[in-house]
């Protein structure tokens, strides 16, 4: 059941995520609102960790693929209350998987290096899913070398664990295999 207008929203005290959402009547802001405040956010602490979770439900509801790289940019490996980080990842992962890896793809070298764990982490868990990893490898087809370099690095990394290892390689193997992409004009 989706909310919509007329319909109040409100989180689930104790929520797993993604946000349970329990409707009533609510009114939706606009996405460019969401991702205002999303963008707008800083450091999540005592003070502002219930509010954080709220924006979080809130952009997961909004369901705009336009919000990925905003939510992508809340991830914060210095963040000491993980499981509401966790909430970034679980709305991430609820957008369509060609959208969602675009956006992982196009903000693939920032996010490493603000938030190296959390970026292995995604990459974990699509490793996990073999129709997901070769998705998020076809993301890389249309892009620049140095995109697809910080991708083999990413797998690098993650290679070192024996779990991970066989599935990296190949993705190693299949990055450093496509045609150079065409320079923008």
């Amino acid at each position: 059941m989706q909310a919509g207008p007329g319909t109040l929203c409100r989180i689930d005290p104790g929520t797993t995520h993604p946000p349970r959402v329990a409707q009533e009547r609510c009114t939706m802001r606009p996405t460019c609102e969401i991702r205002r405040d999303l963008l707008a956010f800083g450091p999540v602490d005592d003070t502002n960790v219930a509010r954080f979770d709220a924006l979080i439900a809130e952009a997961y509801r909004a369901e705009d693929e336009a919000l990925i790289p905003a939510l992508l940019g809340l991830l914060d490996d210095d963040c000491e209350f993980h499981e509401v980080i966790f909430g970034v990842v679980h709305a991430v992962e609820s957008f369509a998987a060609d959208r969602y890896f675009a956006a992982l793809t196009q903000n693939l070298t920032t996010l490493r290096q603000r938030a190296p764990e959390w970026c292995a982490l995604l990459h974990t868990r699509i490793l996990n899913s073999p129709p997901h990893f070769a998705g998020l490898l076809d993301a890389f087809v249309s892009l620049q070398a140095e995109a697809r370099a910080q991708e083999i690095a990413i797998l690098d990394e993650i290679a070192a664990d024996p779990d991970y290892a066989e599935r990296c390689r190949a993705g190693i193997g299949r990055l450093r295999d496509m045609s150079p992409a065409a320079s923008p004009a």
